[in-house]
């Protein structure tokens, strides 16, 4: 998922999300002006009883101002993450003829790749040099990794925020087998690049705060998808007359397969990380082809489908069973673990479950108001058919 979400998990898709990153950021500023007479008396304005056009555009408005900070603060940082890497290039072909190495160390990035040497690791010192982390840098490691685990060659990784800094990281490196350091930070001294990274990194990731700011960022990222649907569903309303029904067609389930048909690709994912069995195999690889088939299922049905709205229904009614379904999984099998959690102070397993739950509750919900409205219609046309209905059904 987090591959997918900043390159696709696609050759050169990096270049492509920063591309995408570069005309969300231009769409930010052209909706700031074409709206900027508008912000005020639109942001308390919602016509209820109005038009679909009228309140969709009341309801776009209003989120785009409560989240225009945020949606200007994300597309920023992530255009910076994403272009960065054509500035690396250039930088690496003109200031250090093709070295891109010399240019990762400069800029304060170091690659650990020890060699495999075969022979088993003996009493490795993890314990002792977790505490000498915690001693050096007066912080608790938020990551660890280990390199070549179980080897003689093993490389144990620590990274963590540094307190009382507002974006500041710690990163350090030990051999297992005679504790010596492979890189350390210089707390002293920090490299420019890194530490200006590292501001942008906290601000898109909501690394300065802590549970409560990751729930702000959480539903502001909900409002920054809702504005995106919005303002889609805006622009094909006033190209209703214009565009072909083709064009028209395409759209509205191009719209439906990139917000439902991911979710329940999400969902799937979920399920398949919590079956797939750890074993001596690429489960990674697994769990992506359980969110991309499942995309691929779910747009399927989008496209062939005669009616959207009941498409709609149908995949909410689908997320409701696979998060029910998915909780039941959890609480069968893993019970005794989030009790665990739950007694150590650990608990965003608890949130994660909490908010498939949630997801389950609101799915549900809105696939019932929706299924009403769609019995509503239906109703009618059955009491009040129009001539030609009433024509084809005598």
């Amino acid at each position: 998922m987090y591959r997918v979400h900043y390159s696709l998990n696609i050759p050169f898709g990096s270049y492509l999300i920063g591309f995408v990153a570069l005309f969300f950021l231009f769409s930010i500023f052209s909706g700031v002006l074409i709206h900027a007479a508008d912000f005020v008396k639109g942001f308390f304005r919602y016509r209820a009883d109005g038009r679909k056009r009228s309140q969709l555009l009341d309801l776009h408005n209003i989120i785009g101002v409560i989240s225009l900070p945020y949606t200007l603060m994300l597309a920023v940082t992530g255009l910076i993450f994403n272009l960065i890497i054509i500035y690396q290039i250039a930088l690496g072909v003109i200031l250090y003829k093709g070295d891109i190495d010399a240019l990762l160390t400069d800029a304060g990035f170091v690659t650990v790749a020890p060699q495999w040497q075969g022979e088993p690791w003996s009493s490795p010192p993890v314990d002792e040099l977790y505490q000498q982390t915690i001693n050096t840098w007066g912080s608790v490691p938020s990551q660890m990794r280990v390199y070549n685990y179980g080897d003689s060659s093993a490389v144990l990784e620590f990274y963590g925020l540094v307190e009382e800094e507002f974006a500041g990281q710690f990163g350090v490196a030990y051999n297992v087998s005679d504790r010596s350091a492979v890189f350390s930070e210089n707390r002293n001294d920090p490299n420019a690049v890194a530490a200006g990274l590292d501001v942008v990194a906290a601000l898109h990731y909501g690394r300065f705060g802590d549970l409560g700011l990751r729930f702000v960022y959480f539903i502001l990222a909900i409002a920054v998808c809702a504005l995106i649907v919005t303002g889609n569903l805006l622009w094909v309303g006033a190209r209703e007359k214009t565009m072909s029904s083709a064009k028209l067609n395409f759209v509205g389930r191009f719209t439906l397969a990139s917000t439902a048909g991911v979710g329940v690709a999400t969902i799937f994912a979920f399920i398949a990380e919590r079956l797939l069995p750890i074993g001596g195999y690429n489960r990674a690889a697994y769990l992506a082809y359980a969110f991309v088939i499942s995309l691929v299922a779910a747009s399927s049905y989008i496209w062939l489908a005669a009616d959207r709205r009941k498409v709609l229904v149908r995949l909410l009614q689908v997320v409701t069973s696979a998060c029910l379904f998915l909780l039941f999984v959890d609480l069968a099998l893993y019970s005794s673990n989030l009790m665990e959690y739950f007694e150590n102070g650990f608990f965003a397993p608890i949130g994660v479950e909490i908010g498939i739950f949630v997801s389950a509750i609101l799915s549900a919900y809105v696939s019932m108001k929706l299924q009403d409205r769609l019995s509503d219609i239906h109703n009618r046309k059955n009491n009040n058919p129009t001539p030609a209905f009433a024509e084809k059904i005598g």
